[in-house]
């Protein structure tokens, strides 16, 4: 490990643990996982008193929380040297500026709690069950991704119909790690080594990387001139069908912010429809009923980086099914998988996928349907704040994950274990969602506010918000802050008596 190869000799020890600490908790490591990692880093560098480092962490942690000073990156380059930190803050997917979100009223989630053993159900867990001893992937990774490559696989013809929409099996899922060595790309692999033997042509053809415009993707699944309907054998390479792989899905992110860039509408349409169209005289050609899937690597500090409030509220980012992700285990020589094993499952999700491929419209059973009708208030329930818009597609990612739960199960129903199993995998889903996105509202000036709030049992006056502020910020503005935070139930303003015009005193909800 650099760190512990560079850590300080006696007598700056101390500052060094304080420095790195400050600066994993700035970059939003849980308090938990910070003082273990400077322990560890003691610990390797041999100091003997590494026992106590881990109370560095959490001393900063008080000390952030009362805004008062506190030493990191700048402090720990001056002492480990400037190209150690670098490569360090590389290594652990830390920013230059260890991470100055906009989300400053965020509270500290815990990270997500283990799969449910429901969502694990029939040949998907079967297929977790067999990898995970052997991998450092989280299962949760290898489960999500699983469940991204069937639905590719199988095509848009089996579909669930709901309020006039159609909900294919096709999935868009993140895979977010803490850092870069969450084994992301690690639980894709072992997806692929199954399912390059349950279609060749899937895995020489439709898988596809480097998305970076909505005319790059339109063209990758774009009609081809003979509107004849074709078998899978004539298909021409990627047209239609394509699962899109992108390790570094910061890229993507960046590329759609530039301006006129279109990436992001034909995302959403390919999520909903599959009908690609850019109405400009230099880009003539479209895309009808393509089926797009996509599996996204990301660190939790790039996402919430990259990720911009435009696609936070304009439906981008609830499109996509968030999966934490991080190393299950150590496995210093690898694992070793029974190739006959991974045979034999791939020979079942052929079987499965030959079968789905047969299937057109999906229905509830009649035990499914009365498990939806229990679930849907729930899932249809209005969330507050960025979180609320992030997982506000519930109900439908819900149902594609039935969809494919059943597929598996070669079934032309969704039953209740499927509707079980698909519940299970969305509740770690929308936990992952609350741990990386926490409870900000989005609106920096609502946020930085409510944060003050939360500090302050006695509440504020007007006039202690606008001090707050330094008198920066316009009356209105203020308002409008205020009337976000009683909109969305998280704060309330109690009028107090002075003897003339009644004073306003604001305080967090009860």
């Amino acid at each position: 490990m650099i760190l512990a190869r560079h850590w300080p000799r006696k007598g700056s020890r101390n500052e060094a643990a304080l420095a790195l600490a400050g600066m994993l908790l700035r970059a939003e490591w849980e308090d938990d996982d910070a003082a273990e990692f400077v322990q560890l880093v003691a610990q390797a560098a041999d100091d003997e008193e590494w026992r106590d480092r881990k109370n560095a962490a959490l001393g900063t942690r008080k000390r952030l929380d009362k805004r008062a000073d506190a030493t990191g990156r700048p402090k720990l380059a001056e002492l480990l040297g400037a190209d150690v930190v670098e490569r360090a803050c590389d290594w652990l997917g830390i920013s230059k500026g260890e991470v100055a979100t906009h989300r400053t009223a965020r509270k500290r989630v815990p990270w997500p709690e283990p799969l449910s053993k429901k969502a694990f159900y029939g040949l998907a867990g079967d297929a977790v069950r067999t990898i995970a001893p052997e991998s450092e992937a989280d299962p949760a990774a290898l489960l999500v991704q699983i469940l991204i490559a069937f639905g590719s696989v199988v095509g848009r013809g089996p579909h669930f119909e709901g309020e006039a929409a159609k909900h294919g099996p096709n999935l868009f899922g993140l895979v977010v790690g803490r850092t870069s060595k969450a084994r992301k790309g690690t639980a894709w692999s072992h997806v692929l080594r199954i399912f390059r033997e349950v279609d060749a042509f899937w895995y020489e053809e439709c898988l596809a990387s480097g998305l970076s415009s909505g005319e790059g993707l339109i063209h990758a699944v774009r009609d081809t001139t003979e509107k004849r309907k074709r078998t899978r054998k004539s298909k021409a390479p990627n047209d239609e069908e394509v699962v899109v792989e992108e390790a570094e899905f910061a890229g993507p992110l960046r590329a759609q912010r530039r301006e006129g860039n279109t990436l992001s509408a034909q995302l959403r349409q390919a999520w909903d429809t599959g009908n690609l169209r850019v109405l400009t005289k230099n880009s003539p050609v479209q895309a009808t009923d393509a089926h797009i899937s996509i599996v996204g690597h990301i660190t939790q500090e790039e996402l919430r980086r990259e990720l911009t409030a435009t696609d936070e509220a304009n439906g981008f980012a609830n499109r996509f099914l968030f999966t934490c992700s991080k190393r299950s285990k150590l496995l210093p020589l690898g694992g070793n998988i029974d190739p006959k094993v991974l045979e034999e499952l791939a020979r079942k999700f052929s079987r499965a996928a030959k079968h789905a491929q047969k299937v057109a419209r999906m229905r509830f059973s009649d035990k499914a349907r009365k498990l939806w009708v229990r679930k849907y208030p729930r899932l249809a329930g209005e969330v507050p704040g960025l979180l609320g818009a992030i997982i506000s597609r519930a109900e439908a990612q819900v149902i594609r994950l039935a969809v494919i739960y059943a597929l598996l199960d070669c079934s032309r129903f969704i039953d209740k274990r499927h509707l079980r199993a698909a519940l299970a995998v969305w509740r770690y889903c929308a936990d992952s969602a609350r741990y990386i996105f926490g409870d900000a509202l989005g609106d920096r000036l609502a946020d930085d506010l409510l944060s003050e709030l939360r500090k302050r049992p006695d509440g504020m006056t007007r006039t202690e918000i606008r001090e707050l502020f330094n008198r920066n910020r316009t009356e209105n503005e203020i308002t409008g802050a205020l009337d976000a935070l009683a909109g969305y139930g998280v704060a309330r303003c109690v009028s107090e008596e002075t003897g003339g015009r009644p004073a306003e005193r604001w305080f967090t909800a009860k």
